[in-house]
């Protein structure tokens, strides 16, 4: 069960730059989540989460638990943490183990206990933060391998979808070539979700994937974490926004240097202006929605081909090879980043240290 004085505290620390409140620093103090009143008067700069707070009365106490408004817990998305005050992720432990030890007296209206403590520990939550984040490295190793075969499976559809418009004979087995069969679930764990293109066509461009095989991880010992689902969907979309930049980011054209594949200026472009257009909604600090990175790719892929005049020339613009040209960077992202959150604990080595002296007192 969830503690609600620590998930204020921790709201109030990390400050996440969305939420029930907006953007900014509106809302932190207000009572539509904890009523906490500063025990210190001669401080003018508000409240802060390593001060002490005593709730007003037993009925604010009661309502303190119902009416809790967490940012960390509404929000679904990869731009709520505010990299403002943690430019790097170690900046937030760091930051996290400074904080002094804090103390919440909290009256209740239970007859028998009307008055209760709760201590935070900084310290000791860092050490929780941390184990959870590596669980969640562990799973991200092997849940990369998903969005690896993923990307070549969007890309057989593609392909067989275009030739069935052709007339061209397709067999159904193209879709999920190359994906593991613990991921295709002899077909039940697709379901068909139509994209949200301007042509309004309602014919699901790829099938989408249901997620339910990683309630059950046959590849640990451990269960998987009680948010996989959702972790799993941010890391794809993650991995999206990660290839679109290094593809646009590439002057020559080249999502890579080692694809043979080229996007031309204008293809480059198009690119750019498609993402710049639905970069908020898709990947912007307001997100909440999941499968955001197969609707963005989706969309891309029913965009229209199209013919742009370059000086005298015409130069054809595919978006559908464009898109591909985004799976295949977004599968070098994968295989990248499997080395990197494979080493998540020896990344964590330093922050332990820090948290070990914090809690001997060095």
């Amino acid at each position: 069960m969830r503690d609600p004085h620590l998930i204020k505290w921790l709201d109030s620390f990390t400050k996440p730059t969305t939420g029930p409140f907006g953007e900014g620093d509106k809302g932190y103090h207000d009572a539509n989540g904890l009523q906490m009143t500063n025990n210190n008067d001669d401080d003018d700069d508000g409240p802060s989460p390593s001060e002490s707070f005593k709730s007003s009365s037993s009925s604010v106490s009661v309502e303190n638990d119902k009416r809790l408004s967490s940012r960390l817990l509404t929000y679904h998305g990869i731009a709520g943490l505010n990299s403002t005050l943690f430019p790097t992720w170690d900046t937030y432990f760091k930051k996290l183990l400074e904080e002094p030890s804090t103390s919440f007296v909290v009256e209740s209206n239970n007859r028998l206990v009307r008055e209760f403590t709760v201590d935070i520990e900084p310290g000791r939550l860092c050490s929780r933060i941390l184990s959870v984040r590596e669980q969640i490295a562990g799973e991200w190793v092997r849940d990369l391998d998903v969005v690896i075969d993923r990307g070549g499976c969007i890309r057989s559809a593609v392909r067989e979808k275009l030739g069935r418009g052709r007339g061209e004979s397709t067999t159904d087995d193209d879709s999920t070539e190359g994906m593991d069969n613990q991921y295709k679930g002899g077909g039940n764990n697709w379901i068909r979700v139509p994209p949200r293109s301007s042509s309004g066509d309602t014919d699901a461009v790829f099938e989408r994937m249901n997620l339910s095989f990683l309630e059950e991880d046959a590849g640990s010992e451990l269960a998987s974490s009680p948010l996989r689902k959702g972790n799993f969907d941010l890391l794809t979309l993650l991995t999206t926004k990660e290839s679109i930049r290094r593809v646009l980011d590439n002057d020559d054209g080249t999502s890579c240097t080692t694809t043979t594949t080229t996007l031309t200026p204008v293809s480059l472009d198009f690119l750019r202006t498609f993402y710049q257009e639905r970069a908020e909604s898709f990947f912007g600090c307001k997100t909440k929605r999941y499968h955001l990175a197969d609707e963005f790719i989706a969309q891309l892929v029913t965009e229209p081909a199209r013919m742009v005049t370059l000086g005298d020339s015409p130069v054809f613009v595919d978006p559908v090879g464009i898109a591909e040209v985004v799976l295949a960077e977004r599968e070098r992202v994968a295989n990248e980043w499997k080395e990197e959150v494979g080493a998540a604990s020896v990344d964590h080595a330093e922050i332990r240290r820090l948290q070990l002296d914090r809690m001997v007192g060095l």
